[in-house]
């Protein structure tokens, strides 16, 4: 039986600010689609900034690429590349998660690191697209890879 695995690593921006509450929200619904459709990945996001890796049946991960582009939410979409994948480099996660974000918290209300698949990272002051480029990108999945 043939391999279809694949992986897309992209960059994007939000259309508008998100909340603690609302990126919450985007990603137990990533989550959610992402385990029906056997769809494994990284997601980062700061000040409305995300840099995001899908892996998975290429077929669905196209599609679910495709969605995420024609999102309104998202703006300035930037493939960073798509690749076969001969293993999944997040097998166990839905969709491993860093919000690097400095949101206040109001004590009710979990912080990002409270949330499943959160895991601790730095990077520059800067918006993904603008550092992150596809030998950044295969580090950075590397890195995460090994911490999951």
């Amino acid at each position: 039986m043939k391999n279809n695995l694949i992986e897309i690593a992209y960059t994007s921006h939000a259309q508008a600010p998100l909340s603690i509450e609302a990126l919450a929200e985007v990603l137990k619904q990533a989550r959610n689609f992402n385990t029906y459709n056997n769809i494994t990945g990284l997601l980062l996001y700061k000040d409305g900034s995300f840099f995001q890796v899908l892996e998975g049946p290429a077929e669905t991960v196209e599609y679910l690429y495709q969605k995420i582009k024609r999102d309104l939410r998202h703006d300035k979409v930037k493939t960073l590349y798509q690749r076969p994948l001969a293993k999944r480099n997040f097998l166990d996660w839905a969709m491993l998660f860093h919000d690097i974000s400095n949101f206040e918290s109001d004590g009710i209300t979990p912080k990002m690191q409270d949330l499943p698949g959160y895991l601790p990272f730095d990077c520059p002051e800067t918006a993904f697209d603008e550092w992150i480029k596809p030998s950044v990108a295969k580090v950075l999945i590397e890195a995460f890879r090994h911490h999951a």
